[in-house]
């Protein structure tokens, strides 16, 4: 709720994070470990190696995360649904948008003997979703690049780019989910989340931007806007701003002392 994030994402990125050992049980609670805090402070090449190296290792699909149980492993030396799941990103086809039936298809035709796998197709493509490997049924680059060792992963990989809103004439904006917690910030001052998917879409909401503009500048507004946008302020949002800042509640205080 304090994040604003829909609950079977956040569950799926808390898995990723105990399997990563980037937090782990503490008497009846959770708590980041002190992997978590070299984690933060490491460039976002491998902070992504880190989290796609426990992925790969896992054997519990992301989706099926229960609080109960977070992070739990096997102990046998490579996992089933690991080495299922490795044998599906092998035969997927990167540079063809498919959909789960179709590449279910291709690992039961490719993989004849691995009936789990093409079982498994499902839950494999709800994780590449989660992780950004996927959108819309088309790999992305990180799908692409995400090689046999992932020990290699942080030179293939670049830092994801902060500053990629996309705000449109009619209010909406689309923003990708690598954006830094400035951005994020901005967003939830003046606008509402709409949907969830591969970018975020958000609409721009009259009474948070009033509240937001209270006490600042315009021009200082629309600066954060613009170094936050990958394209120019449209002019109905710059109009926006500016009515947002005319029509601002004043604030009263009472009188300590007449003279």
């Amino acid at each position: 709720s304090a994040m604003a994030v829909p609950e079977p994402d956040l569950a799926a990125w808390l898995e990723l994070a105990a399997q990563a050992g980037l937090i782990g049980p503490v008497g009846e609670s959770c708590r980041p470990t002190a992997e978590a805090h070299v984690w933060l402070r490491s460039p976002a090449p491998q902070m992504w190696s880190a989290l796609v190296a426990a992925w790969l290792d896992s054997d519990r699909p992301l989706p099926a995360c229960r609080p109960d149980d977070l992070g739990c492993l096997t102990t046998t030396v490579r996992p089933r649904t690991a080495h299922l799941r490795a044998n599906i990103l092998e035969v997927w086809p990167a540079a063809a948008r498919v959909g789960a039936a179709e590449l279910r298809g291709i690992v039961a035709w490719q993989r004849p003997r691995m009936h789990e796998a093409a079982d498994q197709v499902e839950e494999i493509v709800a994780e590449a979703v989660l992780l950004g490997l996927v959108a819309a049924g088309a790999a992305t680059q990180a799908l692409e690049r995400l090689p046999a060792d992932v020990a290699g992963a942080a030179a293939l990989v670049e830092a994801p780019d902060p500053g990629g809103l996309i705000i449109q004439p009619d209010h909406t904006v689309m923003a990708p989910l690598s954006i830094d917690v400035a951005t994020w910030q901005l967003l939830q001052g003046i606008a509402r989340v709409e949907s969830w998917g591969p970018v975020t879409m958000h609409r721009i909401d009259p009474a948070r931007l009033r509240v937001y503009v209270a006490g600042r500048r315009v021009d200082d507004v629309l600066t954060e806007l613009s170094r936050a946008c990958r394209t120019p302020v449209p002019q109905s949002v710059d109009y926006a701003v500016r009515d947002a800042a005319r029509t601002s509640p004043v604030r009263v205080y009472p009188a300590t002392a007449i003279e």
